[in-house]
């Protein structure tokens, strides 16, 4: 939950607070409240010569009434969480979700029946909570020319079938014909590093043996731990045999 949200929170519950526990105007002022729900229709304009539809969202919150003794006229604070956007005649799309505080002032027009029809004017505080944004208008101008051959992106080249690999750190493209053997690799290293781990935790090597060069003894070692590895091994047996071959360990 936001600091800005449980500002307006307590903010809100305060003024009702304030409002309920003063005596000075307990005999003239009613104070009432709710929770509402609705949908709203919003746009944004940016550019005149630009179209743009409006977008239907939710708005849901409470509301604080304190009124006169007549219940003719009187103020409503609310507290809302509004759902709000447009989309673009370009393709482009945007979603806006604020936190709103209308200070309005209510008129009823009847001053009897259960359901009775009023009507509010007053400003609003917002307080922007998140925004998202769609925007293909990049590849507008754009026309395809081919399809699987070789693109520029940044200062790689990516040739068709180059296998992407995307992590929060960066971005890294991978030959097709270097993949089996980077995945045979990274996960031969696995299997060496739990090796290693679980001889150290043993106590049957020193760490300096274990992060140099393997000897006879610990290569043969290391075969017999694969040999009773516990579970599946991430590679078939064959698979394992033939990388062994040209593994210096």
């Amino acid at each position: 939950m936001s600091k800005k949200f449980l500002l307006l929170t307590a903010t809100f519950l305060s003024l009702l607070l304030g409002l309920v526990a003063s005596p000075a105007f307990a005999q003239k002022i009613t104070v009432g409240g709710g929770v509402k729900a609705g949908v709203n229709l919003a746009n944004i304009h940016v550019d005149p010569e630009e179209q743009s539809d409006k977008k239907v969202g939710g708005v849901f919150g409470a509301f604080l009434n304190v009124g006169d003794e007549n219940d003719i006229l009187s103020f409503q604070p609310e507290l809302l969480y509004s759902m709000k956007g447009a989309k673009f005649s370009d393709g482009s799309k945007v979603k806006v979700n604020v936190f709103e505080i209308p200070l309005l002032i209510r008129a009823n027009l009847t001053k009897e029946g259960r359901a009775r029809p009023f009507v509010t004017i007053g400003p609003a505080i917002s307080f922007r909570k998140s925004i998202k944004g769609e925007d293909p208008s990049y590849i507008q101008q754009m026309i395809l020319t081919s399809i699987n051959a070789p693109i520029r992106i940044g200062r790689a080249t990516v040739l068709p079938g180059d296998v992407v690999l995307a992590k929060k750190f960066g971005v890294i493209f991978i030959p097709a014909f270097l993949v089996e053997d980077l995945v045979l690799t990274s996960e031969f290293t696995k299997l060496r590093d739990e090796f290693g781990h679980q001889r150290l935790r043993e106590k049957k090597y020193l760490a300096g043996q274990i992060d140099s060069q393997w000897s006879d003894e610990i290569k043969k070692d290391f075969l017999n731990w694969l040999n009773n590895y516990p579970g599946k091994l991430p590679m078939s047996k064959e698979e394992l045999d033939n990388y062994l071959k040209e593994r210096n360990y």
